[in-house]
């Protein structure tokens, strides 16, 4: 039994070589040979989709690798020098000199 998983695998009449094994007229063989070359061109241009989008996908999948071992350095460069503090429970009121310091663009943010 042939499992199908898409439309793509689903063989037609002429695909199963269901008018018998061999052409018997001449007609008949040019028409086999023109649906086996629009066929041909067909599996050609899928086969330049899939891999341009495999293409495409290792690219990403290298950016993605790239961008991870980037992050994992800042993290480890951090790590060693970073002080946490204890999560308040209650807000802090900003002192005034710490209000002079800040200019219109900056924004404190505490983690």
């Amino acid at each position: 039994m042939i499992k199908v998983k898409g439309a793509g695998d689903i063989q037609t009449s002429c695909g199963r070589g269901a008018h018998g094994g061999t052409a018997r007229t001449r007609a008949q063989v040019v028409a086999e040979l023109a649906y086996l070359e629009h066929e041909k061109d067909r599996l050609e241009r899928e086969l330049g989709v899939w891999t341009g989008n495999q293409k495409r996908a290792e690219n990403r999948l290298q950016s993605a690798h790239q961008r991870i071992a980037l992050l994992q350095g800042i993290l480890e460069v951090e790590q060693p020098s970073a002080k946490r503090r204890p999560p308040s429970t209650k807000e802090e009121a900003p002192d005034s000199s710490q209000e002079a310091e800040t200019s219109w663009r900056e924004i404190p943010l505490e983690y």
